[in-house]
């Protein structure tokens, strides 16, 4: 499977990451332990605190290097993770190597809907930049096939096509 899309014209265009990644729960009174943890990871992807514990995707082979110092935590292995976005003439641009250009948010709600009509569980995952889902591994070629059908975007006021990353 190419990890790039889209496949025809007007389609969302995403990037698939090609490694593994974890979702894990660490409670929050390892909270500072984590903190140190999370700073020496590389690349940690995302984290959340919330009133559960502290949420972090990161890498599966990461997490796997540093899961035995938290103890309780729920990890749960086997996602993916496509990126999304659009460039868009004259908008300013953040310059990075991970950049393609000036981004327009997607239209993550009904890309959201789109992949659930299908039997696909996504969890977004927002950032200043581009947006992002995490998807199991096993839906990984369902979600890419749907999000090249472009469907999401189809009578949407504002369309959100998502784009490559690096």
């Amino acid at each position: 499977m190419d990890a790039r899309g889209p496949a025809r014209a007007g389609a969302p265009s995403f990037q698939i990451d090609p490694d593994s990644y974890a979702l894990v729960t660490i409670p929050r009174s390892l909270e500072a332990s984590a903190r140190v943890a999370i700073a020496g990871l590389y690349q940690p992807f995302f984290v959340e605190w919330t009133d559960a514990g502290i949420v972090l995707v990161a890498r599966a082979a990461e997490w796997e290097r540093v899961a035995g110092r938290f103890p309780g935590s729920v990890a749960q292995a086997g996602f993916r993770l496509i990126s999304l976005g659009l460039p868009v003439e004259g908008l300013p641009a953040e310059r990075d190597a991970d950049s393609s250009g000036p981004q327009a948010p997607p239209d993550l709600p009904g890309l959201l809907r789109q992949l659930a009509e299908r039997g696909i569980r996504a969890r977004p995952l927002r950032s200043f930049y581009r947006d992002h889902l995490l998807v199991a591994a096993a839906d990984l070629a369902a979600a890419a096939a749907a999000l090249s059908a472009g469907e999401s975007t189809a009578g949407e006021s504002s369309p959100g096509t998502p784009t490559t990353t690096g």
